[in-house]
């Protein structure tokens, strides 16, 4: 597997987990941890999950066409 495969591969793990310690957190802490301590895991928790995916309203038809150029 080549080592930058690996890192992305790893990268994912990562956010896997912690999409659901972020889904554990959210029941298990709400009844029973104060609200400030809950944010700050929340939040460290959300910065690791990063952005999954990005949508526009416009389609960029300068990058269709490169694109399409590159097809051939």
């Amino acid at each position: 597997m080549p080592l930058r495969r690996f890192w992305l591969l790893s990268g994912m793990i990562q956010r896997i987990e912690a999409q659901r310690d972020l889904r554990l957190l959210t029941v298990i802490l709400a009844a029973r941890a104060k609200p400030e301590d809950r944010k700050d895991y929340e939040a460290k928790l959300t910065e690791q999950i990063g952005t999954i995916a990005v949508i526009y309203d416009t389609l960029d038809r300068e990058g269709l066409e490169r694109l399409r150029q590159l097809q051939g």
